[in-house]
């Protein structure tokens, strides 16, 4: 998904980042280095032979008779007729843990004008299964989150030990350069169930003397923990390229310069797998999505987008998609398109997702189902975004929804709610933004803007089960990140873990720099924790939250808001 962020915002906003990058058939990332960078490791994975049951080869000559009858001659991968598709449920979500490495660290920087934050914050995660008989899978699971880890937890600790050094540099002139200090591994699972796991690992390291963002793909059969690799799903690569070009939009008098450019990096990209060089990829029931890096005019340009397989037996191997999990997302291709079964009728169904607008502001947007356009309200939220950033769509135990991701200038992007009824599409309403592929729809999380302690965004734990397609938040802690330093000496009241007031008290004495963890909104308390280049003298505190109906936080001590208790923090306007 895309963000629409300010540049200081970009070590308390990067969590929410998703995107894709390069790799080879074993194991390759894409890197963006400056200034004093490092070649980026690459390692490989023992290579694995396909084997398929002879249901799943039965079901394959099914696929390709059905695709024979519907398709044209042209190659092109374009059917010239309804698609049969049968679709299965029987698949079982993988019972994941997370691990979460969380640190931070900050200063004041002094001799400026106006407070500053010099801050340093460390994100990674991980994941294990916690189902019996995926012991091979946990291996390169642990495998890989351990050097993604080692090396985030290398350069979070030179950076705080450089913090005296930077305080002697710092000025007016070049604060900024000190300012955000990010080392980050985040997962972005596409599928995780009994048949398959794809995720993609983005390393994001920002410093004052090094910028790197990288991101490596990942495919595994669950089962035994086998790589899956690019031409063990694609049969014959120059079909699917002819595919892929064919799926791109035509060009109208609405298209603008930089949608022309994507095409055709697109189209560039198509002509690299045809011609056999390395494809970065990761699998979504409906979907591969590829990545690369293209030459157009000379430079070097990323592109990533998605390809709606359904249709492509001709070159696809089917038994890798159109299999689910009882509660599923699916995602929309590079022609807008999501095609998918859902009536299950046994005919693919094409849901067409545009923004047609002719200007550089504001969205119109336009809905058909199967060539049919949905009549939409007037949906006033589209006038402050800026495109469409992200579409895609999850079935619940009330049916399909669709979900339309619009990139604002606000810190948090804004999401249009569908329900798929029939031949019908009817909107919901609005709500924030998914903080990543919401794999599982029952428990998915959402980002909501919050001011507490600087802009950023509250993390909502969340199910769409049994909902309207709003989500409903299923955890009373919403996670939260910034920093800030205390203006004054507070003696605060201790709480007990469930909440309740004790006769004990703890101080957090002036100038303590303190980060926000996150809000209880049932307890009604925001937990802080008051951070030490010796992470060992750390300790959380707990404030008496403060709210509105339209979900404004605040905390006070002795008639103070946050704003005025605290300083250093960055706020978006």
């Amino acid at each position: 998904m895309k963000r629409s962020i300010a540049v200081l915002l970009t070590a308390a906003m990067i969590l929410s980042l998703a995107g894709c990058s390069k790799k080879d058939e074993k194991e390759t990332s894409r890197t963006k280095r400056t200034k004093d960078s490092t070649e980026t490791e690459e390692t490989e994975s023992p290579e694995t032979e396909e084997t398929s049951s002879e249901s799943e080869q039965s079901t394959e000559s099914e696929s390709e008779s059905e695709s024979e009858s519907s398709s044209d001659s042209t190659g092109l991968g374009k059917p010239s007729g309804p698609v049969h598709v049968k679709l299965d449920h029987s698949l079982t979500l993988l019972d994941l843990s997370e691990d979460v490495t969380d640190r931070a660290y900050g200063e004041l920087i002094k001799n400026l004008d106006y407070p500053h934050m010099m801050s340093v914050h460390e994100y990674v995660s991980s994941y294990t299964v916690l189902s019996d008989n995926y012991d091979a899978l946990n291996k390169k699971l642990s495998d890989i989150s351990s050097t993604h880890k080692n090396a985030c937890d290398k350069e979070y600790d030179n950076i705080v030990k450089q913090f005296p050094e930077y305080q002697k540099i710092a000025s007016e002139e070049n604060y900024y350069m000190f300012s955000s200090n990010y080392f980050g591994s985040y997962i972005n699972l596409c599928r995780a169930d009994s048949e398959i796991t794809s995720f993609s690992v983005k390393d994001t390291l920002i410093s004052t003397d090094l910028s790197s963002d990288s991101e490596a793909f990942y495919n595994f059969k669950s089962g035994t923990g086998e790589e899956i690799k690019f031409d063990d799903i694609v049969t014959d690569r120059s079909a699917f390229a002819d595919a892929i070009i064919a799926s791109i939009p035509a060009t109208t008098a609405n298209t603008n310069d930089w949608q022309k450019t994507q095409y055709e990096a697109v189209k560039a990209a198509a002509e690299n797998i045809r011609n056999n060089e390395d494809v970065a990829f990761l699998l979504y029931p409906n979907a591969i999505c590829i990545s690369d890096t293209v030459m157009l005019d000379g430079q070097n340009m990323d592109i990533d987008f998605n390809v709606s397989v359904l249709d492509l037996s001709n070159c696809v191997k089917p038994e890798y998609f159109g299999s689910t999990t009882k509660y599923y997302s699916i995602v929309q291709d590079v022609g807008n398109n999501i095609k998918w079964d859902f009536d299950e009728d046994g005919i693919l169904d094409t849901l067409t997702v545009n923004d047609v607008s002719d200007d550089d502001y504001g969205i119109n947007l336009e809905i058909s189902l199967n060539d049919k356009k949905i009549t939409l309200p007037d949906l006033p939220e589209l006038q402050d975004g800026d495109d469409i950033s992200w579409v895609g769509v999850s079935y619940t135990n009330n049916g399909y929804f669709l979900y339309v991701e619009c990139a604002m200038e606000d810190p948090v992007n804004q999401t249009l709610v569908f329900k798929i009824n029939g031949d019908s599409v009817e909107y919901v309403g609005s709500m924030g933004e998914f903080d990543s592929f919401p794999v599982n729809p029952d428990s998915v999380v959402v980002n909501r803007r919050s001011d507490l302690l600087g802009t950023n965004h509250v993390s909502i734990l969340s199910t769409l089960n049994d909902t309207n397609g709003i989500p409903k938040q299923t955890s009373d802690f919403m996670k939260k990140y910034g920093l800030g330093a205390a203006n004054d000496k507070m003696v605060l009241g201790k709480f007990t873990p469930d909440g309740k007031p004790t006769d004990q008290s703890v101080t957090v004495p002036a100038g303590t720099v303190v980060r926000i963890l996150g809000i209880n909104t049932k307890q009604e308390l925001v937990t802080f924790e008051a951070l030490f280049p010796d992470e060992s003298k750390n300790f959380q505190f707990q404030m008496i939250l403060r709210s509105s109906d339209d979900d404004y936080y605040d905390v006070y001590f002795n008639g103070k808001g946050a704003y005025d208790l605290f300083s250093g923090c960055f706020y978006a306007d």
